[in-house]
């Protein structure tokens, strides 16, 4: 049985001692529950036990699997993805922001930081667990017969809320969470299109530059599981994107 993650509890993984109990010692002040790993496959030995965290504090520059490896590891298993995932690193550059986001990552601090920036984003991903903010109202949805789940039109196909998946005649796609952030942030739009840094809050509570840039892997994502859907994503620069019926999908858009 899948368990959900528990509120207020938090698995700390980074490898350096000093910094993984400097971590814990901030979190305790603020009254959370701590549990802590010293390796990427140590925290996901605790995962495998059957601990659900409501957050996962992680660092990426590891020995062994390391943090990439561990992030990617816990958004291959269905269970596992409610769970919100901040990495934490003193990597430089945009390359390691740009794959932690591709890879399923929820937030992203770079170290040296103080502490208080770090209360307050995981103060934001409690208040905002990881789900489906989805505005059903405006999706004007269709409740199957079963009643278990919420189904909307997408072209040819159905999006099965619920389950993040596209319902086509041949199968199923699932969605991840990024991709059903900004599809939702799409079909909700009263303007029909969205701005780069409108899909970039979909997805993010704080927005910097870097992270508008780091957009970019989670559209071409999307607009690949739209292929065959009847819906196009189109791009218009200056402007924004938006979604289209391919038949009247127009022949001047352009790719990211």
């Amino acid at each position: 049985m899948e368990l959900p993650p528990a509120q207020s509890t938090v698995l700390v993984v980074d490898d350096e001692g000093e910094i993984r109990e400097f971590l814990c010692e901030i979190l305790a002040s603020e009254d959370y529950d701590i549990r802590s790993a010293a390796s990427a496959e140590e925290a996901l030995k605790i995962l495998e036990s059957g601990w659900m965290p409501g957050l996962v504090l992680l660092d990426l520059r590891m020995p062994g699997m390391g943090g990439h490896g561990l992030l990617e590891a816990i958004r291959k298993r269905e269970e596992y993805l409610p769970i919100p995932v901040l990495v934490l690193t003193a990597l430089p550059g945009i390359e390691p922001l740009l794959k932690s986001y591709e890879l399923g990552a929820d937030d992203y601090l770079s170290k040296p930081f103080h502490p208080a920036e770090l209360v307050a984003r995981v103060r934001a991903k409690f208040r905002h667990p990881r789900g489906l903010a989805v505005d059903l109202d405006r999706l004007a949805p269709a409740v199957s017969e079963s009643g278990a789940s919420e189904e909307v039109a997408l072209g040819d196909c159905r999006l099965r809320v619920n389950s993040r998946e596209i319902l086509m005649a041949d199968g199923r796609r699932k969605l991840r969470e990024s991709e059903f952030k900004i599809l939702n942030a799409l079909l909700t739009s009263q303007i029909g299109w969205r701005t780069r840094e409108e899909l970039a809050q979909a997805l993010w509570t704080h927005i910097t530059p870097e992270k508008v840039r780091a957009l970019d892997p989670h559209i071409s994502s999307l607009r690949k599981k739209l292929e065959g859907t009847g819906v196009v994503l189109e791009t218009h620069y200056g402007r924004g994107y938006q979604l289209r019926n391919e038949s009247s999908a127009s022949q001047t858009a352009v790719g990211n």
